[in-house]
């Protein structure tokens, strides 16, 4: 065979295998989800199944996440449940652009540490793979997205500006501490926590895995019994580390507490109601 010969033969694989490289990527925005062949393999080449300004959501969350609440459902997913699952993602790039606007960032050692306790309070010590996933796609795919919205709400339950009636509140309530009233009295008064103000704002005592961790990041950072304001997801609690002991999971800390919880804005809302302006274009059937 000719050096010619071999270099025509050559060329001619080469375009064979462009051609079903070309048809195998084309398939992913043609075809319907269920209908792609290969998805396990698109999470290997980082396309975009959806631009939200200049970030995108890969083809392979896209399929992971369709597969995995498929396995969930025990049934093929529905056309409008793949919508939801769509505006979820935008959404997640949204919060994540806000994030960053607002000057923060979830760093890589909180993913790991959220992930950590997500196997511990699941009793699941292989949660990525129970999901056919790598550690690293579940946390890039679940984990930090989870982590990006907290943040923000976090912050939206700090911002007085957009927080304008629960901060009225909040601020009738620290006068009348501030002027002595009994925290007891108080709680039962103003607490928005139906089930502790009936206590006078006594939840018990509590480990890390009773309390969303921002709060009680907070909590554990209390050296004294004074009253203290910290802002979680859910809103803003006023309160008090009573006592303490290490009778916690692994002999851990758990902390007895008093709050007054007042409730913020809905977060879903506010978040929903940044996407239009947003520019999105979805490239997935």
């Amino acid at each position: 065979m000719s050096k010619k010969t071999k270099k025509q033969i050559k060329k001619r694989v080469l375009f064979f295998v462009v051609i079903f490289f070309l048809l195998f990527v084309l398939q992913a925005y043609f075809l319907p989800a269920t209908s792609v062949l290969g998805k396990k393999a698109f999470n290997y080449l980082p396309l975009p199944a959806i631009f939200v300004n200049a970030n995108i959501v890969t083809l392979g969350e896209y399929f992971s996440r369709l597969e995995i609440s498929d396995a969930l459902k025990k049934i093929n997913i529905q056309t409008d449940e793949k919508q939801q699952l769509l505006n979820q993602m935008v959404l997640n790039k949204v919060a994540e652009n806000l994030l960053s606007a607002k000057g923060f960032s979830v760093a890589k050692d909180e993913v790991n540490a959220e992930y950590s306790l997500l196997k511990e309070t699941t009793q699941k010590p292989n949660l990525a793979h129970d999901y056919n996933l790598s550690e690293g796609e579940f946390k890039d795919w679940f984990v930090y997205p989870d982590l990006v919205k907290v943040k923000l709400a976090v912050w939206l339950a700090s911002n007085r500006k957009l927080n304008k009636e629960a901060y009225v509140k909040y601020d009738l309530v620290m006068g009348k501490v501030n002027s002595g009233t009994e925290f007891d009295s108080l709680a039962s008064a103003y607490s928005e926590d139906a089930l502790s103000a009936q206590l006078g704002g006594d939840l018990g005592y509590l480990s890390y895995k009773d309390l969303i961790p921002e709060y009680f990041k907070e909590v554990e950072a209390v050296k004294d019994t004074k009253v203290h304001t910290a802002y979680s997801r859910y809103g803003i609690h006023i309160f008090k580390v009573l006592a303490s002991d290490l009778k916690g999971p692994k002999d851990s800390k758990r902390y007895k507490v008093q709050q007054i919880f007042i409730k913020t804005g809905d977060f879903d809302q506010w978040l929903l109601a940044q996407k239009p302006s947003y520019t999105v274009l979805r490239l997935v059937r």
